[in-house]
């Protein structure tokens, strides 16, 4: 193992590239490859007073499809950024694998309140309705969610940092999380659990 003198991140030196007498990561060479044929990718993106390197570097995974739909954002609304499958299908998994802690903790607290609020008032249909609207919601925003939620932490990364942005926290920052992805998961199972017992708990005491 070694250590990416632009990343700073440790790789497998059999999966390198080497370049002016050094070792560098197979992923900041890919970046290189790519600022080859774009040129902008040192340049102010998507309304922000960030690069579209460090977004890169920050969305990790899939950044070609976020490019897209964040391009350009300032000249049409920023919540006009087309349907996102992955958030449409996988909605709490979504926001666990993308680090959107905040926005995974609110969609359960606000679906599983208003599930309990439809059964205690007998409200027909309670649970289709929400999922569908979670559904349609999720795959209509979740581009835009997803932006915002970028936004908000390299802003943060700036001002802790007096304006530096070292790729390597951006990495750390954001990406995917298996880790998340499991803790949505868990959520999935352990929330609908604790739901039918407090409910049931209600129930008896009424």
């Amino acid at each position: 193992m070694s250590e990416c003198p632009i990343c700073r991140n440790e790789f497998d030196t059999s999966r390198a590239f080497y370049r002016d007498g050094e070792l560098i990561c197979m992923e900041c060479r890919q970046i290189e490859l790519e600022q080859d044929v774009d040129p902008t990718l040192d340049l102010p993106f998507g309304g922000l007073d960030h690069t579209k390197r460090e977004v890169i570097a920050f969305v990790g995974e899939n950044h070609e499809y976020y490019l897209r739909k964040w391009d350009n954002i300032d000249a049409r609304a920023s919540t006009a950024m087309g349907w996102n499958f992955s958030a449409c299908l996988f909605s709490t998994c979504w926001l666990g694998y993308r680090k959107m802690y905040p926005h995974l903790l609110a969609f359960f607290s606000l679906y599983y309140f208003l599930m309990l609020c439809g059964a205690l008032f007998a409200i027909p249909y309670t649970g289709l309705v929400l999922s569908l609207t979670s559904i349609v919601v999720m795959g209509c925003f979740g581009n835009s969610m997803y932006y915002r939620h970028m936004k908000q932490k390299l802003k943060d990364h700036s001002l802790k940092n007096q304006g530096s942005m070292d790729l390597k926290d951006l990495k750390a920052m954001g990406g995917g999380s298996t880790a998340g992805l499991a803790l949505a998961i868990g959520l999935n199972t352990l929330v609908p659990y604790i739901f039918v017992t407090v409910l049931r708990f209600i129930i008896s005491i009424g």
